[in-house]
């Protein structure tokens, strides 16, 4: 039976595919934003953001 009262039931096999192209979708995803960073690290020099509580951490040593 594919259809059951809350919708369509994933066979075994599809949703073994959806994990996969999950999968491969966020690791293009990092892959991108790896390149993009690298790309923009390049090009524009600018201090590291520091969250403003750790800010003060430093200070106070």
């Amino acid at each position: 039976m594919l259809f059951t009262a809350n919708g369509p039931r994933l066979l075994d096999f599809e949703y073994a595919g959806m994990r996969h192209a999950l999968y491969d979708a966020l690791m293009w995803l990092a892959r991108t934003l790896e390149t993009l960073e690298a790309r923009l690290r390049e090009r524009w020099t600018v201090p590291p953001f520091v969250w403003p509580a750790f800010r003060e951490l430093d200070e106070l040593e």
